[in-house]
């Protein structure tokens, strides 16, 4: 789960996820990873 309170299946999908927010947003994303893809 991320900060904006979506669960995001791989880590690539997270990127992708906070390149759409940052452009949005005008601004930098920070990514943070709470579990590895494995845990799942």
């Amino acid at each position: 789960m991320d900060l904006t309170g979506d669960l995001q299946a791989t880590r690539e999908e997270a990127v992708e996820w906070a390149a759409k927010i940052a452009t949005a947003c005008r601004c930098r994303q920070e990514q943070r990873e709470f579990m590895d893809d494995a845990a799942g």
